[in-house]
């Protein structure tokens, strides 16, 4: 929504977003997981992966709606363990779209972007050695957090969830 909408929205909430088929499908097969077969079917490819097709549903590869997105809040949530045992999506989907739109929107202090050995810490070790154990969302430990203008990552103990509650009270306090 946040980068095919034609609505001028204010804030978006994505829970460990897809944005990058093409590396998921590889994190899929090292994985030997169920949605490899489930990516060739969603990029409408018969039985082989198509790079391209997958490219082209892949926001990692869309340009970023900079203009129509300038008074909008996005604010990208992941479990530290999602990508791992039955959680599907690895977090470094949502790094990597984070860190795209910041440098999209022109971010040009390094600090604000999650860096790529912050990146294998917590994907090694799902966990980030530095993380305050006070800061929190709802009842879950935020590990990581990056925030750049208007946008914000949030790394938080848990898998695949979406802590519906947090992500109203996030999206109202930004609202105004």
């Amino acid at each position: 929504m946040y980068m095919k909408s034609r609505h001028k929205i204010r804030g978006f909430s994505a829970w460990a977003p897809i944005s990058d088929l093409v590396a998921w499908y590889g994190e899929s097969i090292e994985r030997k997981n169920k949605y490899a077969r489930e990516i060739i079917r969603c990029i409408g490819t018969s039985a082989i992966f198509d790079t391209l097709s997958a490219e082209k549903r892949s926001p990692l590869y869309w340009e970023t709606p900079v203009k129509k997105r300038k008074n909008s809040i996005l604010q990208i949530f992941a479990g530290i363990h999602d990508g791992y045992f039955d959680d599907p999506v690895p977090i470094s989907q949502s790094i990597s779209f984070y860190n795209k739109i910041i440098s999209d929107f022109g971010e040009k202090d390094i600090s604000k972007y999650v860096s790529d050995e912050d990146l294998k810490i917590m994907v090694n070790t799902q966990s980030f050695p530095s993380s305050n154990k006070n800061d929190r969302i709802g009842d879950r430990t935020i590990h990581y957090q990056k925030a750049s203008k208007k946008t914000m990552l949030t790394i938080f103990e848990g898998g695949h969830d979406m802590l519906s509650k947090q992500a109203l009270e996030y999206l109202e306090q930004n609202r105004k």
